[in-house]
């Protein structure tokens, strides 16, 4: 079969279209790798969003209004990551300072 051969070696021509482009790339073990991130990366966020946060459709309509919606999901996800890891951010030597400074003001 024609679609069965692996990738041709080189660079990706710039004449062809954004579904040949990406069947060429898919066809090599490096793009194979690097679309298999997408759902990593981006299905668990999704999930998230819409399990834990109740974000499932978008409420406006429009791509600017939509853009602005997604932006503020994305922040209030940062948000909530940054809160419920605070004290891993604060690091084990600054926390041992501050349990050490506490015990020798209050002897």
């Amino acid at each position: 079969m024609a679609g069965d051969e692996g990738a041709q070696g080189g660079r990706i021509p710039k004449g062809l279209t954004q579904k040949e482009r990406m069947r060429r790339k898919l066809k090599t073990k490096r793009g194979r790798a690097e679309y298999n991130k997408r759902k990593i990366t981006v299905e668990r966020l999704c999930g998230q969003l819409s399990t834990v946060q109740g974000i499932d459709p978008f409420l406006l309509r429009g791509l600017a209004k939509v853009r602005g919606e997604w932006l503020l999901a994305c922040t209030s996800h940062n948000l909530l990551k940054l809160f419920r890891n605070r004290d891993r951010a604060v690091g084990a030597k600054f926390r041992a300072r501050r349990h050490l400074a506490m015990g020798l003001a209050a002897g």
